[in-house]
């Protein structure tokens, strides 16, 4: 769909320009200056049209692969970087608990009108964590955007890591910082989660999250040999 939307614009766009270009070459001045505004009219609105329909065009797609990614592996916590957590908010899964490094939930809200959605009311645990900026202008941005976001969820069930690092990526993060992360999403996600299947909470998935028990795995062998 996005790829149909784009390459139309684009016939348009070759269209006007061809139109204006004959005009000025075998016309009279005149026509070629009525065309060239006729032109520069169309073509401010496939540029406004674009800036809304292609965000959303994005997100949409974005948003399918996520959630048959999500289908396919059945994951029980989630890890979402920077505009990634928009995309995030828009999937229609069960929900486990998320780490979101530098989140970015704006990057979309302007054209996609997400900000409706943006809330951690109904996940279990949340980390957020944040990467020391150099600018302070940036750093205090970046820090007013998570604090919304952390206000959004349920009391207990959220924390902000600053993370002091030369790293200006996250793809150079320490191996341990990122091992610490995910254990302790896991572990406070997990218990969140029970505790929500037991008060019935919807949108959320138990058997992503009980470990199969010692007698259930030697039945299962069992099984698995008398098949063969």
């Amino acid at each position: 769909m996005l790829f149909l939307f784009t390459a139309c614009c684009i016939f348009v766009f070759l269209c006007l320009l061809a139109a204006v270009i004959v005009c000025w070459c075998f016309a009279d001045r005149w026509v070629g200056g009525l065309v060239t505004a006729i032109a520069a009219v169309v073509a401010a609105g496939l540029l406004l049209l674009a800036s809304v329909f292609v965000p959303r065009l994005m997100l949409a797609e974005a948003s399918r692969r996520a959630a048959a990614a999500f289908k396919e592996f059945q994951p029980n916590l989630i890890i979402a970087n920077s505009i990634g957590c928009s995309i995030l908010f828009n999937l229609k899964v069960p929900k486990t608990p998320l780490l979101l490094l530098s989140p970015s939930c704006a990057a979309f809200r302007p054209a996609a009108a997400a900000a409706a959605k943006v809330s951690l009311r109904r996940w279990p645990y949340t980390l957020v964590v944040l990467q020391a900026q150099q600018q302070q202008q940036q750093q205090q941005s970046k820090f007013d955007e998570a604090l919304k976001l952390i206000q959004t969820a349920q009391p207990g069930s959220s924390r902000l890591e600053i993370l002091e690092s030369d790293s200006a990526s996250f793809k150079r993060i320490a191996s341990d910082d990122l091992r610490a992360w995910v254990e302790e999403v896991w572990e406070r996600g997990r218990q969140q989660v029970l505790q929500q299947a037991q008060q019935q909470e919807a949108k959320v998935d138990l058997s992503l999250f009980v470990e199969p028990t010692s007698s259930s795995s030697s039945s299962a062998k069992n099984t698995a040999q008398q098949q063969q």
